[in-house]
């Protein structure tokens, strides 16, 4: 009985892990998104991307109520991030660092490693039963 629970956690963790690569690689293609107002572009992918990755790592924590597959996740995003931040054939980068330091490259690459793991490290809040006087 024991050893069939373990492979569930295992597989759990396994799966949950691959659900984090995809979550990883379609914000990281979309991290670049923008629209052009009159003149002016404006970066909207990655802060779609993070609200994304955060939207999941929360439901995960709620709905399942384990860490473990919600550490699957995140390991999975954070996975996949790096491997697009480094270079590929040709040395071309799907994240590139702007030229300032700060930029949508950047926001994305730290960004999606907070908001998957924030949900999953945040402390459990005891729910208080209400008190009869």
């Amino acid at each position: 009985m024991r050893g069939g629970r373990t492979l569930e956690t295992v597989l759990t963790f396994l799966a949950y892990l691959v659900f984090g690569v995809l979550a990883g690689i379609v914000g990281t293609v979309a991290h670049r998104a923008r629209i052009d107002v009159l003149g002016v572009q404006i970066w909207f992918g990655w802060a779609v991307g993070l609200l994304a990755v955060l939207a999941l790592a929360i439901g995960l924590r709620l709905y399942l109520g384990d860490r473990l597959p919600g550490y699957g996740f995140a390991i999975g995003v954070c996975l996949a991030v790096l491997v697009f931040t480094l270079g590929g054939a040709g040395q071309s980068v799907m994240i590139p660092a702007a030229a300032n330091g700060l930029g949508a490259g950047e926001a994305w690459t730290f960004g999606s490693a907070i908001a998957a793991f924030v949900p999953v490290i945040w402390p459990r809040l005891a729910r208080r039963a209400p008190r009869d006087e």
